[in-house]
């Protein structure tokens, strides 16, 4: 009962439920105007609405859209994209900027490699970290880490 209250109330301080719901309505509206333009798409040219018309109904709405996105903090960005290099590439394959279009084939960039030393570095290499690394020197806190993304493999290329 303990344990359930505190977690609750450490959701509610961090306000994970309003957060969810910002974003839940950002997407909603995202594919409410994605499902919409499709069925305009979709029609026969000569039954399409004038592109006038298009224009005045979803000129604003679309960019408004693509101008706003959900909330999310510098922090949470950087720590989404350095698990999605790290643990996920093949959900990011062909994606810029971890890749780019060379020709008719995509060629991996240097973004994820300095993705993984960026947040690497900053992570492990506080002031806090080398003051403790002295204490844990010989257990397997000093030694790199495991490096398990493809990512990591460019980094002889540079």
């Amino acid at each position: 009962m303990l344990l359930t209250t505190l977690i609750a109330s450490w959701i509610k301080k961090c306000n994970y439920v309003e957060r969810i719901n910002t974003v839940d309505r950002y997407v909603q509206k995202l594919t409410r105007l994605r499902w919409q333009i499709k069925d305009i798409l979709s029609q026969d040219i000569l039954d399409r609405i004038a592109y006038k018309s298009y224009i005045k109904t979803y000129q604003v709405e679309i960019i408004d859209m693509l101008s706003t996105s959900p909330p999310i903090t510098p922090e949470e960005y950087k720590y989404t994209v350095y698990i999605l290099t790290k643990y996920y590439p093949e959900v990011v394959k062909d994606t810029h900027p971890w890749y780019t279009k060379k020709g008719d084939k995509y060629v991996i960039t240097s973004f994820g490699y300095d993705v993984l030393n960026t947040y690497w570095f900053v992570k492990y290499r506080s002031t806090a970290s080398k003051f403790f690394s002295l204490y844990y020197c010989k257990s397997s806190y000093c030694y790199p880490p495991i490096k398990k993304s493809i990512f990591w493999r460019i980094s002889t290329m540079l």
